[in-house]
C-alpha cells in the first residue's frame, strides 16, 4: 500500500474506522491527524477496513485502527515482509496479541494523556485542586480583560497573534506553529472551537480545542503574549471546560512530553484517569503465523 498526505475529505473515512472505545487517544482524532501531519511527517495509507500512519519524526507506525482482524492482519503482513516493526500510541487491548508475536511492549509515560472531570476543571463542583483555583483566581484579581468565544470573525486576529508569538522567539516557540495555523486556516471544518482573551495591558491568549471522542473535549493548542503571566492557561482552561460542561463530560490536557514542569502541573490538576499510552518494537522472536 502506498503512503500519502492526510486531505480533510479523509475524515468521514477515518472518523468511521477510529473506535473510541478501544483507543481514545486525542493523537488519532482526526483533528490531531490533520493539523499534526506536517511537523510529525505523517503519511496514511488502508482501505474501507482499516488505516494506518507512518510518522518519520518517531520512525514507526501509529497503531493501526479499524477492523481488529484487518489492523492484525497488517501487522503480520509486515512482519513476513522482513520489516521489523514499531508502534507507537498501541492501546492496551492488543499487549497480549503483540507480545505473541514478538514484540516488546512498554507504557510510554510521556505520550500518555491526562484526562480530568469537566465540571471541576470549570470550577463548577467541588474537587479541583488548590493549586489550579490558585492560578485561576490570581488571574482573574490581578488582570482587567474581556474573553469571547472563537468564531470565523477572530480567526484574522489570531493568525496575528501566532506570527507575535513567533517574533517573541521563545525557546520551542517555532515547534507547533505549523500545526496551530493549519487549525485556524481549517477552524470551521475541523469544528474546533476556543476562547480567546484580550487584556488592557495589550495582552493577549487563545486556546482551541475540539471533541475527541463522544464523552471527552480535548484542549489541544494554547498562546498567548509576553505581556501575561502563564496563570492565563488555567484560566483559559476553565473558561472552555465552563463552555463544554454540558456537553462533554471530561477534558483532555493531552501529554506532557516528558517535561518535568509539565508533568509536574498536570499531576497537580488531579486528572481523573490517564489515557495510557503503549510503544511496541519488535525483537525479533515469536509467532508469526
Amino acid at each position: 500500500m502506498k503512503f500519502r498526505k492526510i486531505e480533510l475529505s479523509d475524515r468521514p473515512w477515518i472518523e468511521g474506522l477510529r473506535d473510541t472505545e478501544i483507543n481514545s487517544m486525542s493523537v488519532l482524532s482526526f483533528q490531531g491527524i490533520y493539523t499534526w501531519q506536517n511537523m510529525f511527517g505523517l503519511k496514511i495509507c488502508g482501505d474501507g477496513e482499516f488505516f494506518v500512519l507512518h510518522s518519520d519524526a518517531d520512525q514507526a507506525y501509529y497503531y493501526p485502527c479499524g477492523s481488529r482482524k484487518r489492523c492484525r492482519q497488517f501487522v503480520k503482513e509486515e512482519l513476513q515482509a522482513g520489516r521489523r516493526l514499531k508502534f507507537v500510541y498501541v492501546p492496551e487491548q492488543e499487549r497480549e496479541f503483540l507480545e505473541k508475536l514478538g514484540f516488546i511492549v512498554m507504557l510510554d509515560r510521556d505520550t500518555s494523556e491526562y484526562v480530568y472531570d469537566t465540571r471541576m476543571m470549570a470550577l463548577l463542583d467541588p474537587g479541583a485542586s488548590r493549586n489550579y483555583r490558585r492560578k485561576c483566581r490570581n488571574f482573574s484579581k490581578n488582570n482587567v480583560f474581556r474573553t469571547r468565544c472563537i468564531t470565523g470573525q477572530e480567526l484574522t486576529l489570531l493568525h496575528d497573534h501566532v506570527s507575535e508569538w513567533e517574533r517573541m522567539e521563545i525557546d520551542g516557540s517555532q515547534d507547533d506553529i505549523g500545526a496551530v495555523r493549519a487549525a485556524l486556516d481549517s477552524f470551521i471544518a475541523l469544528s474546533m472551537s476556543g476562547v480567546c482573551l484580550e487584556a488592557e495591558t495589550g495582552g493577549w491568549a487563545f486556546m482551541i480545542g475540539y471533541q475527541s471522542t463522544p464523552d471527552i473535549y480535548d484542549m489541544a493548542m494554547v498562546k498567548y503574549s509576553d505581556k501575561l503571566s502563564p496563570d492565563v492557561v488555567p484560566y483559559l482552561i476553565s473558561e472552555i471546560a465552563r463552555l463544554v460542561s454540558g456537553s462533554c463530560r471530561y477534558i483532555n490536557l493531552e501529554d506532557d512530553m516528558g517535561i518535568a514542569g509539565l508533568r509536574t502541573m498536570k499531576t497537580l490538576y488531579k486528572p481523573q484517569f490517564m489515557l495510557d499510552s503503549y510503544t511496541a518494537c519488535w525483537s525479533g522472536k515469536g509467532e508469526q503465523g
